[in-house]
């Protein structure tokens, strides 16, 4: 999730504007991770990073819940909330018995929705300013 053009930002944007809940197992381990580490996920989704290697998007709200999820040294996600992560979803998984996803090598990253909401509220401001400069 870079632009506001992105599929997971919008499909985030959709969500928060609806009020709808996560479908099941994202529900369960986006409140797992925001009662655990204090933060809010607005989205959790589950796509590959190549054809084998499958990942986790936990979507947060703020840059500030983000970088609870950085290693502050090097800037990278912290390894043991990726494993936390990785392995409470499994356990979802195994809970209720869904075979649907594959968990080998699941690869777990958060990413801000609030950054990505101001770039497009601030492309918006300057295509609001240019069109109005124009139209004088």
């Amino acid at each position: 999730m870079i632009l506001p053009s992105d599929d997971n930002y919008q499909e985030t944007k959709r969500l928060k504007r609806s009020g709808a809940l996560l479908e099941s197992p994202f529900r369960e381990i986006a409140q797992w991770v925001a009662a655990e580490y204090a933060v809010r996920v607005p989205n959790v989704v589950y796509d590959s990073v190549t054809y084998d290697r499958p990942r986790l998007i936990v979507i947060l709200e703020t840059q500030k819940d983000a970088l609870k999820f950085q290693d502050g040294a090097s800037g990278d996600f912290n390894k043991i909330d990726q494993k936390r992560v990785q392995e409470r979803f499994e356990t979802i998984l195994a809970e209720q018995g869904d075979h649907r996803f594959n968990v080998g090598g699941l690869f777990v990253v958060f990413a801000a929705f609030e950054r990505v909401a101001r770039m497009e509220a601030n492309e918006s401001v300057r295509k609001k300013n240019f069109i109005g400069s124009n139209s004088s």
